[in-house]
């Protein structure tokens, strides 16, 4: 009640102010500070993250998880803390971090390392970066001039259909934890997969500033999920879910925002 009152409270202030053109820098920031409340683009954490999917998997269970864009591995290090007994698949296109991962895990025979992209497409693909390591490489060409980012460098790598290799390597088994932080591609990825999407149990996706770039929007990630019967969260930076009842425009926002899509079956 106290959070809800502060809330209209704190939207009055801002209709009160944003008539008034020496206020505009504050009401700005106030609809920045806003919106980090409600999880978009607020300091969430791989802990965080893993500590939301855990309320929904058992870390007793051996859970089925495909990391998709695992950079260094440090969402898995915190998926292996809370669920040690899980098979977890990760996908790292680059050569350097794929060699950087095989070492790493190297004596968890748990962890399964590829070294392809998850896309709509068989063979090869060009990803662009800023730097080496760099966790924003995107298979999207895309400039952020005011970020200083231009995407220059590049590298041709292999890419697969998540639908091919769920198929041939997993033999169709069921997901529990599918987890995409693919730089805008995370809606195909999805759409490949859109007759199977019941037999995962949660799927976690980001979406950010190179949504603009690739043109997808989180209308497209309701409609398909929600049609598939999943309920979708949003991530907040103080420990809770919040979930999103229904789709308006005002849940387009291209900062970085983090997503929890569960399956209502395997909640029920």
């Amino acid at each position: 009640m106290i959070n809800i009152l502060f809330e209209r409270i704190i939207k009055l202030a801002i209709l009160v102010f944003s008539g008034f053109k020496q206020n505009q820098k504050l009401i700005s920031n106030l609809i920045i500070w806003l919106n980090i409340q409600q999880g978009r683009n607020a300091p969430v954490s791989n802990e965080i993250e893993v500590n939301f999917v855990t309320k929904f998997l058992s870390g007793a269970d051996s859970n089925l998880i495909l990391d998709v864009g695992a950079h260094k591995g440090e969402y898995t290090d915190q998926l292996l803390k809370k669920l040690p007994n899980s098979s977890i698949y990760l996908f790292e296109p680059t050569k350097k971090l794929f060699e950087y991962l095989v070492n790493k895990y190297e004596r968890n025979q748990n962890i399964h390392v590829k070294n392809y992209s998850l896309s709509d497409s068989f063979g090869t693909k060009t990803i662009y970066f800023n730097s080496e390591n760099d966790s924003q490489a995107t298979l999207t060409k895309r400039e952020e001039p005011h970020r200083n980012k231009y995407f220059n460098k590049k590298e041709i790598i292999k890419s697969t259909k998540l639908s091919t290799f769920w198929k041939e390597e997993l033999n169709n088994q069921r997901i529990d934890l599918l987890k995409l932080d693919i730089e805008g591609e995370e809606f195909v990825v999805l759409f490949d997969i859109k007759d199977n999407l019941q037999n995962i149990n949660l799927i976690q996706f980001e979406i950010g500033e190179a949504n603009i770039a690739t043109k997808t929007f989180f209308k497209n990630f309701w409609e398909l999920l929600t049609d598939s019967k999943f309920e979708i969260y949003r991530y907040t930076h103080f420990g809770k879910l919040l979930r999103i009842d229904s789709y308006s425009e005002y849940e387009e926002f291209f900062r970085y925002s983090n997503y929890l899509a569960v399956n209502k079956g395997h909640r029920n």
